[in-house]
């Protein structure tokens, strides 16, 4: 089984808390999120990687100090010294870590007005006419729908956007949705909810079963990091 650790940086308000989080990160993640203009997206980032060390420590009872992460050519984190996979996504106000026993892409977008239009030269014939129809609340709700559904497989795969977005389709089959694509023949499982206040929350693995959501407090990382 998959799991989905999410959490609502607005409950993050206490700077010594912030410090507390950004002191435990890796030094890579403090440096980057100090180049950030805007605070809000320094906690994003201090935070994502706050609640994967959060559940190694947790769940594994690993020493926070033994966390190795490196990065391939792509600029996909993994664990170089535990056999678990873990992906990490933040969209307005929450952040979300996926984990699984194999490669995982997860991706959370905030459902929200947007120009569906770009949609045809970036999406497949397929996804476009999925998206174009019903009123116009509903096709932003579908784009970003397969927005989500893209992003967390090109996030599976873990080479970015050197994978065209156009080069992969998502259909719907049945009650689910499938990937079709010419240069990856290998199965994968995609899962989506809508989470919270009106985002869409999206995993794609190799995990036939079902994901698990859990949310994080506040209190929670603070009891691990003390």
């Amino acid at each position: 089984m998959s799991k989905l650790l999410v959490f609502d940086i607005t409950n993050l308000c206490d700077l010594n808390v912030y410090n507390l989080l950004k002191k435990s990160v890796s030094t890579t993640r403090r440096e980057n999120s100090e180049k950030f203009l805007f605070f809000e997206d320094a906690k994003r980032s201090i935070c994502a990687e706050a609640i994967m060390r959060y559940y190694l420590i947790k769940t594994l009872g690993i020493n926070n100090s033994e966390i190795e992460i490196g990065y391939n050519d792509y600029g996909k984190p993994f664990l170089k010294n535990i056999q678990l996979y873990f992906n990490l996504s933040h969209s307005n106000k929450w952040v979300v870590c996926g984990w699984s026993n194999n490669e995982i892409g997860v991706d959370i977008e905030k459902i929200d007005k947007t120009n569906i239009d770009i949609a045809k030269s970036l999406f497949c014939e397929a996804e476009y006419n999925y998206i174009k129809s019903g009123e116009e609340y509903e096709q932003c709700k579908k784009f970003i729908q397969i927005w989500t559904l893209k992003e967390s497989y090109i996030k599976y795969i873990g080479k970015g956007l050197t994978i065209p977005l156009n080069s992969f389709c998502i259909k719907k089959n049945a009650d689910n949705f499938i990937v079709e694509s010419d240069g990856n023949k290998e199965r994968v499982f995609l899962k989506q909810v809508e989470f919270s206040d009106g985002y869409y929350l999206t995993e794609c693995s190799r995990d036939e079963t079902s994901m698990e959501v859990q949310k994080i407090t506040v209190e929670e990382l603070v009891d691990v990091f003390m």
